[in-house]
């Protein structure tokens, strides 16, 4: 990820790098609170233990950055500071919002939408702050397989699609030579978690969305 646009001249480095987080960290958690996943909770207790862990998570994440910018108030531009008690007055209500989905979650009353509400918030607010756009640079690495090839027509396509929709900054595809796949980062990876699950014996069961199987 990089800087496409310019920054404001009021935002330092270190505004905008505190921001840019919080920016991605309200996304994800977005998409953690969908009401497909929340209604999962009832179909049993490895469920509701998942869920628990993942507002625990969600309770610490936020908890670090009311910390983060109660440390960084103390020292920053007047522009900034405004923004910043702004933003932990956002974040304190969402740490509400948060506590009470824990106890419905505790009381088997689930009520998402208070949650759902204060990370809208927070992301609209992050959106007035006016940080620069950011853009992705792109290195994928393939096997030596044909059906991956740099050249083979199927793939182009699917790569300039991938890159208007996204809107890379710039996108490069690195099609490894036969035998070269050990250096290749994401197979090294699947290799150990192959290993791992032949090792310890674990079969690993997908929850799958009624829709797709209909």
């Amino acid at each position: 990820m990089h800087e496409a646009d310019a920054p404001l001249e009021w935002q330092s480095k270190q505004f905008r790098s505190v921001m840019t987080m919080l920016c991605d960290e309200v996304q994800y958690f977005t998409y953690q609170f969908d009401a497909d996943d929340t209604l999962l909770v009832k179909n049993g207790q490895k469920f509701q233990d998942y869920e628990e862990m993942k507002v625990d998570i969600f309770e610490t994440r936020i908890k670090s950055h009311m910390a983060c910018i109660d440390e960084m108030m103390n020292n920053c531009y007047h522009m900034e500071q405004a923004y910043l008690e702004q933003m932990l007055l956002k974040l304190k209500a969402l740490h509400s919002s948060v506590l009470h989905y824990k106890l419905s979650l505790q009381n088997g009353n689930l009520d998402v939408k208070y949650v759902k509400g204060k990370l809208s918030d927070c992301k609209e607010f992050l959106s007035e702050v006016g940080l620069p756009k950011h853009k992705s640079r792109i290195v994928d690495l393939t096997d030596a397989g044909p059906g991956v090839g740099i050249s083979n027509h199927e793939v182009k396509m699917r790569s300039l699609e991938e890159v208007r929709i996204m809107n890379y900054d710039y996108y490069v595809r690195h099609h490894l030579a036969p035998g070269d796949s050990s250096h290749n980062e994401e197979e090294r990876i699947q290799s150990y978690v192959g290993t791992s699950l032949f090792v310890l014996y674990i079969t690993l069961h997908y929850q799958m969305h009624y829709q797709i199987l209909s």
